[in-house]
């Protein structure tokens, strides 16, 4: 009983500290920064410049995603003034 205690209890640290890794890489490299800032570009320039319909989540579901699906954690909006 002990043994498989230590093993869970090994497995439970070894996915923390991947998890924890994770998440420091992504923030390292300014991954949520990037990805907003693809988002954002890319909806502005499908509604501003191409002209088409302001609707923010049609152009995301069109453009944005396709790319990557870590942009699906990503949400805009469009201030036509």
């Amino acid at each position: 009983m002990k043994v498989l205690k230590r093993i869970l209890l090994g497995v439970v640290a070894v996915v923390v500290a991947l998890v924890v890794l994770a998440v420091g890489v992504l923030m390292w490299f300014n991954i949520p920064q990037n990805a907003a800032g693809m988002a954002a570009e890319t909806v502005c320039a499908a509604t501003f410049v191409a002209g088409r319909e302001p609707d923010a989540q049609q152009i995301m579901a069109d453009d944005v995603l396709p790319a990557s699906g870590v942009l699906k954690a990503i949400s805009t909006e469009i201030d036509e003034q």
